[in-house]
This record gives C-alpha cells, structure tokens and sequence, in this order.
C-alpha cells in the first residue's frame, strides 16, 4: 500500500492524480487531498504519507521540517514551474506542473525504484521473523556463517550466507562491493577509488578485483540520473 497525500491548486489535482493512478498501476495505493498545509501535515499524524505532492510555494525550510522524517523515509515532490526548479535534494523532487505527464514519466524510475526498495525482507533470528523496510538496510557484513545487517533501526543478526541474499536483494539495486559486505546503492554518499562512504560516515573498502565493476556502475547511475533531468 502506497499512501499519497496531495496539496495543489483544483486545476492541478485531476492530471497528478491520474498520473498516479498509471504510474502504480500495479499496487495498491491510497490518496488523500487537502487545502491547507496545515490539514495536511495533522493528517500525516494519523496516515504516515510514503509520497506527499505540494505546490512549489510550500517548498520552505519550515514546511521540509515538518515534513521530512530526519532518517528519511518518504517522497516530497513540488509542483512548479522550470524556472523555479532548485538543486537536487534526497527524497525530494520537483516537477513542471505545466507538464504533468511528461514530468511524472521523467521521475517515474526513480520513484518505481524507492517504492520497491520500501518491500520488507523477513529476516529470521531465534525462532523470530522481524521485518525489516528494505530501503532501511544500509549495507549487510559477513561474519563467520552470521550475516550482520546495518539498518536505521540499529543492527541484526541472521545465519545465512552473502551470496544467497546478494541474488535476492539485487532487483533493490544492493551491490557486493567485498566478501564481507553487500551494500545499498541508494544511501552511497561518496565514491573513492578503494572506497565507498555510506550516509557521510561509513567507509567500507572496495575489493581490488570489484573496482572496475563497482566505478562502472557508479557510471551508469550517474548517466541515469542525468538522462532524467
């Protein structure tokens, strides 16, 4: 379930939802409209938006605050005009609210990607299954016949092997970078040569004989990002 919460002016509010519609075709969704930023961010209390769509006149720092889990977590996306369009920001987006259906299928991919990325993998630990938001897994280590994953909600532990989870995690675009560590490619903040830095702070080394692979997919996601702009 998708949960969509939409803020714009009534001319608008036809094309974005219909657009929506097409784009999730394939799973389940809900949407709620409001009039008023503060309606909207009282609902949020109650209904913990995935993706919420604004007017660009809501695009403040105070309202982002509001807004913005500070893990993340969530799609902010403002509808405005091209002049308007600021630098990229993580988790928010903007779109030319004059052309709504070309603009949607421009970011389509990307949304597409962070919703798949939002699945839950059941990891079993002692008897238990604790489910964890997929794009909440930062990277997963190795150790001895335990995997070790490193998650917003803090760290867990699971007997299985890194190759196994590597086949099943790599449509949510995880990268193995190491023999010990598989890594989400969505929270990569830096890229050096013998290294990859996660969130600004996690430094996990590259694998000599992976280098290669590793900058030509880097390569590829920035071309990516580029073709969408």
């Amino acid at each position: 379930m998708i949960r969509i919460a939409i803020l714009e002016k009534e001319q608008w509010v036809k094309d974005i939802l219909y657009e929506c519609v097409r784009l999730f075709a394939e799973t389940e969704c809900s949407f709620v409209c409001y009039t008023k930023i503060s309606q909207l961010i009282k609902g949020d209390a109650n209904y913990r938006f995935d993706m919420i769509i604004l007017h660009g006149m809501f695009d403040t720092p105070r309202v982002l605050s509001a807004l913005m889990p500070k893990g993340g977590g969530r799609i902010v996306l403002f509808s405005k005009e091209s002049s308007e369009f600021g630098s990229e920001r993580k988790g928010i987006f903007e779109m030319d609210r004059r052309h709504i259906r070309m603009e949607m299928k421009r970011i389509a991919p990307q949304l597409i990607t962070y919703f798949r990325n939002r699945q839950v993998y059941h990891l079993r630990s002692r008897r238990l299954s604790i489910p964890l938001i997929i794009n909440d897994i930062y990277y997963i280590e190795k150790q001895d016949k335990n995997v070790i994953y490193h998650t917003a909600r803090g760290l867990f532990h699971e007997r299985k092997g890194l190759k196994e989870l590597e086949e099943l995690l790599n449509a949510h675009n995880f990268w193995r970078i190491h023999s010990r560590y598989l890594i989400n490619s969505s929270h990569i903040s830096a890229y050096q040569k013998d290294a990859l830095i996660l969130h600004g702070e996690i430094r996990l080394p590259i694998a000599r004989a992976r280098r290669a692979q590793i900058q030509a997919w880097i390569q590829h996601s920035q071309e990516s990002v580029m073709r969408s702009i």
